[in-house]
């Protein structure tokens, strides 16, 4: 057995994840409060995850301990699912508390108090309340829909989806068995289950999961595991102390970023000769699935950061450290600097470039702005985007220091959008009127810096083949934007030396690119048919290159969406600026698929 990690390499364990998740051998299984998560979780939101979870289900590499099953169960036909839905129950409570309010504010307002506030009149302000009270009751008569109904539709969903996931164990076996064997355990806390030994009911309900995975494992020879479940109790996951992401090593906190505890992984090791068990929660599958294909789960991640602002999880807002950031004013003013014309006209700084090296030393807003951006935490960098747009530009001149500091704060939106946080995503949809309502130069420097985070790395050297195109659709569309125009003649002319790997580049006259794709139709001995790639070229250049990466995401597999797609993202091209031509026509409705040893890239 191995010593638990004091400091855990984040990115390499992440990279570990992603690549199991890609690989057919891999076994993927569910626990119970998966379920649960699915009845908080919106529709389109639970359609990007069956989307995801279906093909892993056809491949056999979905599994439900059947105890899981039990445990869902028990909840369903005792109608406890309900319990799904509880923060709907203080609707009714804010209600009836804010009529209660209302009716004292009325009794208790007079010319005096609304003296020097935003309200000319008392009916004005009163009027306010009446208002209140009436999208609440709206609110109240929406949110009824949580019925019967929809908690069937949901089961419905889960059944369809699952059902045939179920591991086939003997539980009744396994239930008897276990009773021994889990007060041991239990007595000498040993994982998994332990911390539920003061529970009356379902006392070994952990336990008896982990036994069905590992005997499943056992009888079929699964060497490589993953656990999805949003447990996070000590008795399945531990936190390192410390966390290395990039060149940083910091804390691991707030919220902290757990593994599986390292006896768990020790006892699959003897009974698998493997150690490749691993942990997740469904924030790092999220994350991990945006790494790959941002635009298909962008409502999953969405929908997590919601649900976890309406639970008591470790990652809630009301956990998060706000330092360096001034957050008591709704509009909080940015200090003045007052420099020449010149300056505002120079290249950015190489500090800012760079953005690695940035210096955090300053107590202001942006810089505590730029701390929560740079923390790799959804809540912080959604708490950072609102802070942002609530800042008060009226009397702010532009400066070269202003100009860094906005410079990186555009890179750092597009980098959190890119992780996933739902606020900058949001930010970037919508991108066009954002930028409108700021200063020129407020967006002018904002929009420079998000272009330059699409092609540039943390060090300022260029990604190559690595480009990050989330939500490029949006982002090209400030081509069209003439405030922006010195930002769009700013990354044109610094990708001038690398235009080799590009097919086009930001342009204030947008290009068009054909990408022709030449492939044949081929048959196993199997008898599987698909579409195999045999060439993708523009009329210049040969777009595959050699790899050695068979779990590569730019591999182009899948139907002609995702191939397209993946074509898009790597290339960084929006969906109006490519044609795909393909030879011969495309006409069936067979999956692509290209060798292993050949990926998408320029070499």
């Amino acid at each position: 057995m191995k010593f638990s990690q004091s400091t855990l390499d984040k990115d390499a364990y992440l990279l570990t994840i992603k690549r199991l998740l890609e690989d057919d051998e891999c076994v993927i299984f569910i626990d119970t409060n998966i379920f649960a998560l699915l009845f908080r979780l919106y529709s389109s939101a639970r359609v990007e995850f069956f989307n995801w979870i279906n093909p892993l289900i056809e491949k056999d590499r979905i599994k439900t301990p059947i105890w899981a099953l039990n445990e869902y169960t028990n909840r369903f036909i005792n109608k406890q699912t309900n319990d799904y839905f509880s923060p709907l129950k203080k609707l009714s409570t804010t209600q009836k508390d804010f009529f209660e309010l209302s009716n004292f504010l009325k009794m208790n307002v007079d010319a005096s108090t609304i003296r020097g506030t935003a309200y000319t009149s008392i009916a004005d302000y009163q009027s306010d309340l009446e208002l209140i009270s009436e999208k609440l009751n709206k609110i109240k008569v929406a949110a009824k829909t949580k019925n019967d109904d929809y908690i069937i539709q949901i089961h419905d969903e889960i059944q369809n989806v699952f059902e045939k996931t179920v591991i086939d164990s003997d539980i009744f076996y396994i239930v008897e068995e276990i009773k021994a064997a889990g007060d041991s355990r239990y007595f000498h806390k040993l994982p998994p289950g332990f911390e539920d030994d003061k529970k009356e009911l379902n006392l070994f309900g952990d336990l008896i999961i982990w036994k069905e995975i590992i005997e499943y494992c056992e009888d079929n020879d699964h060497k490589k595991v993953i656990l999805l479940t949003n447990d996070n109790k000590k008795d399945w996951v531990y936190a390192p102390n410390k966390v290395k992401e990039g060149s940083r090593v910091v804390s691991n906190g707030n919220p902290e970023f757990k593994i599986a505890d390292p006896r768990l992984v020790y006892e699959f090791k003897t009974k698998t000769e493997s150690e490749d068990f691993y942990i997740i929660n469904f924030t790092t599958l999220t994350k991990s699935l945006l790494a790959n294909n941002p635009s298909d789960f962008i409502q999953l991640a969405k929908a997590q950061q919601i649900v976890s602002l309406t639970t008591d999880d470790e990652n809630n807002l009301s956990n998060v450290n706000l330092d360096n950031a001034n957050t008591n004013t709704a509009v909080a003013a940015v200090e003045v600097v007052v420099e020449t014309a010149e300056a505002a006209t120079k290249e950015y700084s190489q500090v800012a470039l760079s953005d690695v090296d940035f210096p955090m030393g300053d107590s202001d807003n942006l810089t505590g702005i730029i701390l929560q951006f740079k923390s790799y935490d959804w809540y912080k960098q959604n708490h950072a985007m609102e802070t942002f747009l609530s800042l008060n530009w009226s009397n702010v001149i532009e400066s070269t220091e202003i100009k860094d500091k906005l410079f990186v704060i555009g890179r750092n939106i597009y980098q959190s959008a890119f992780g996933g946080a739902f606020k900058s995503i949001e930010f970037i949809q919508n991108i066009r009127t954002n930028i409108s309502r700021l200063k020129d130069f407020v967006g002018k420097h904002i929009v420079s810096g998000i272009f330059y985070e699409i092609y540039f790395n943390s060090k300022g050297e260029f990604r190559a083949n690595n480009l990050k195109s989330t939500l490029i659709d949006e982002i090209f569309e400030l081509q069209k934007v003439v405030t922006v125009k010195s930002s769009i003649e700013f990354i044109a002319k610094s990708l001038q030396p690398f235009e080799k790997y590009l097919l086009i580049k930001p342009s204030i006259t947008p290009e068009m690119v054909s990408i022709n794709i030449q492939y044949e139709v081929t048959e196993n001995e199997y008898n599987f048919r698909n579409n195999k790639i045999l060439t993708v070229k523009t009329t210049t250049k040969d777009l595959l290159r050699t790899s050695d990466d068979p779990f590569s995401f730019y591999s182009l597999h899948g139907d002609v969406r995702s191939v397209e797609n993946r074509i898009k993202y790597f290339f960084a091209i929006p969906t109006n600026q490519v044609t795909f031509v393909y030879n011969p026509t495309f006409e069936n409705g067979l999956d692509f698929n290209l060798e292993h040893d050949k990926t998408l890239g320029i070499e």
